[in-house]
């Protein structure tokens, strides 16, 4: 078996305990697919056609690139006589991981960004949805990943002060499509509360059509009402 403690650290240049979430899942995935094969990882990069040091910097996710992503899962496939995890579920971690750090990832990160796509909005509600702000804000809560809640808090806050419901329901889509749940109800927690009743039932009207979420609708509304009406909206 590979010697787990002779692989460098997750991450590019930085320690493995500064590594995105979404990076460490990637590593830990493409290091269980090693793993699988019995073999250690120099032979493992042999039979990738590849350079053992190459094959380190793809463990490490000092690199991402989708082909050698790719190349290892077939490899593994082979080796192992098994799929540990489909090619589709694996390049979802991928994308989720080069999303996460788009300034270490750049080639990967614009390449994410055509396959986990920002929900498409129709009508004339489509040009705010795909709006600058919306894409810097969640830019931003991908770097607060990891790090006290209060910090990433305060970027909610900050969102939810300067988002009008189109941005807001694009915001909130997002995070729940990258499965970010926990995060998106604390946005609409904020949102609901902060917001005036109208710009909160715009955004739920704009969460129930184009992105079809009414349970994210429903916690919105849930947020803005006066305490001890929670209960009124399903």
């Amino acid at each position: 078996m590979p010697k787990q403690n002779q692989r460098k650290p997750v991450g590019r240049a930085t320690p493995v305990d500064r590594a995105t979430t979404e990076v460490k899942r990637l590593a830990s995935q493409l290091r269980e697919l090693v793993d699988a094969t019995g073999l250690p990882d120099k032979a493992v990069a042999k039979e990738m056609g590849i350079q053992p040091g190459t094959l380190s910097r793809l463990l490490s996710c000092r690199q991402i690139v989708k082909g050698r992503t790719e190349q290892l899962h077939d490899v593994t496939c082979r080796l192992a006589g098994k799929v540990l995890i489909s090619r589709k579920d694996l390049l979802t971690l991928h994308y989720k991981a080069a999303l996460s750090a788009p300034e270490a990832y750049k080639r990967e990160f614009k390449k994410a960004r055509k396959h986990l796509p920002v929900p498409s909005a129709g009508g004339d509600r489509q040009a705010h949805t795909s709006s600058t702000r919306a894409e810097l804000f969640l830019a931003d809560l991908l770097k607060q990943e990891g790090r006290p809640m209060p910090e990433t808090l305060d970027v909610l806050r900050a969102g939810a002060d300067v988002l009008g419901p189109p941005e807001a329901a694009n915001v909130m889509a997002n995070l729940r499509q990258w499965g970010d749940a926990a995060l998106a109800e604390d946005f609409a927690q904020i949102y609901g509360r902060e917001q005036d009743p109208l710009r909160v039932i715009h955004t739920a009207r704009d969460l129930l059509d184009p992105y079809e979420q009414p349970d994210a609708a429903s916690k919105l509304l849930t947020a803005a009402l006066p305490p001890g009406h929670a209960g009124s909206v399903p």
